[in-house]
C-alpha cells in the first residue's frame, strides 16, 4: 500500500511541476488573469470605448452592359454575339432579377448566359 501512495504522490508532483515549469523552460512567461484580460474589473467610466469599424461599402447598384460582356468574354473567351437587358430567374429557388442576357460564340457553338446586376454569371437561368 505504501508503494502505491508514494507513486501517486510522485506522479501528481511531477504533473504539477510540468505545468508550472513548462513555460519558463521554453522562454515563455506566464501571464496572470488580470494581465490577460485587462479592463474586466475596471468600472465602465475607465474603459476605452469600443472601436467603431467602418461598415462595408454597399454593392454597386448595377453593372453596365459593357461590364457584363467583358465578364463573359473573360470567363468563356470567344466572340460576343449579342447582349441585352433582361429579367431572369438565376435558379429555380430564387426570385427574378434584373441583369443581362449575353450570347457568346465559343468554338462555333452559341451559349446563352445570364449576368446578374452584381456581375455573377448564371448558365441555367430561366428567362
Amino acid at each position: 500500500m505504501r508503494k502505491g501512495s508514494i507513486a501517486l504522490v510522485l506522479s501528481v508532483g511531477t504533473l504539477a511541476g510540468m505545468g508550472a515549469g513548462m513555460g519558463a523552460g521554453m522562454g515563455e512567461a506566464r501571464v496572470s488573469a488580470e494581465e490577460a484580460a485587462p479592463g474586466r474589473d475596471t468600472p465602465d467610466a475607465e474603459r476605452e470605448p469600443p472601436i467603431e469599424r467602418e461598415s462595408p461599402e454597399p454593392p454597386a447598384e448595377r453593372i453596365s452592359v459593357k461590364d457584363a460582356t467583358e465578364i463573359v468574354r473573360q470567363a468563356y473567351g470567344g466572340r460576343i454575339v449579342s447582349a441585352e437587358a433582361a429579367e431572369a430567374r438565376p435558379s429555380p429557388n430564387r426570385p427574378r432579377e434584373n441583369g443581362f442576357r449575353i450570347r457568346v460564340d465559343v468554338d462555333g457553338r452559341v451559349k446563352t448566359v445570364f449576368v446578374d446586376g452584381r456581375g455573377r454569371i448564371h448558365e441555367r437561368a430561366q428567362f
